[in-house]
């Protein structure tokens, strides 16, 4: 079994790739917690510029293998793995892993808003200025250039100075994503990140995704089939702590190879 330590990781950034390319790579991963199995010899694929979907039962392991992409459960007691997960072809459980410079370019956005207790443009340069330095003079445009990116700048211009908790559960959820933003991350992460949102938040933050894709390469975690069928590029169907299956959304929705997939994606229920 594998432990995790902490030191630099060289991160090589290619030129822009095809869509098909596999940005990040799982293969035969494993994750204990103590002695819960909870992984157990994951393989997967996520694609570049796409919104990579998975889905699966409540238990099933989704968050345990989002949340090992990057090396959030190393803080988590008993958690030991086994395995490979790559990102550009590096191996992120590696002893040379920087881990703080990997989080910084594989972001995090969690099933709750996190709102920090100072303001909403404090909120947004949180984790920026923990990575680099951002001259006062343009702070403001930092801020409004990723509020805007996540459709907050109209709604929040005139009290940038505000207590970020004053904003609605969907705003605060809009501003986490604007502050993952501004850390400058080539993937998202989102678990679960519309489970609390009344229909409207929701839409808006998958109009969002939507339109983020172009640039970043998205890992989405859902218990919602209708909300996977309107945004998944690729389905990673997960049950059980394995794959089951994975592909283009509309093959698996038109044709899945397995019958668990298409009972699932047909009737939200499995018998794995």
């Amino acid at each position: 079994m594998q432990t995790r330590s902490r030191a630099p990781l060289h991160i090589v950034h290619p030129q822009a790739g095809s869509s098909d390319e596999a940005l990040v790579a799982v293969q035969g991963f494993h994750v204990w917690f103590h002695k819960h199995h909870v992984l157990n010899d994951v393989s997967v694929t996520f694609l570049r510029n796409r919104i990579n979907c998975i889905i699966g039962p409540s238990g099933s392991g989704k968050s345990t293998l989002i949340r090992s992409l990057n090396r959030i459960n190393d803080d988590v007691d008993g958690f030991v793995c086994r395995g490979s997960v790559r990102f550009h072809d590096e191996e992120i459980y590696a002893q040379t892993t920087d881990v703080t410079r990997l989080r910084t370019r594989i972001g995090m956005v969690f099933q709750k808003p996190c709102i920090f207790p100072t303001s909403i443009s404090a909120n947004v340069l949180f984790g920026a200025r923990h990575v680099r330095a951002i001259p006062a003079g343009q702070q403001l445009e930092l801020v409004e250039e990723k509020l805007r990116a996540v459709s907050l700048w109209q709604e929040v211009q005139h009290r940038l100075d505000e207590p970020a908790i004053s904003l609605s559960i969907g705003q605060q959820q809009r501003l986490c994503l604007a502050r993952t933003l501004a850390v400058e991350p080539e993937v998202i992460l989102l678990d679960e990140p519309t489970s609390s949102l009344d229909p409207v938040s929701t839409r808006a933050i998958e109009e969002l995704l939507l339109d983020l894709k172009q640039n970043y390469t998205i890992i989405f975690v859902t218990h919602d089939i209708l909300q996977a069928k309107r945004i998944a590029d690729q389905l990673i169907f997960l049950c059980n702590g394995q794959v089951i299956e994975q592909g283009e959304k509309e093959t698996l929705f038109r044709a899945a190879q397995r019958p668990e997939t298409r009972s699932y994606l047909n009737e939200e229920y499995c018998d794995c």
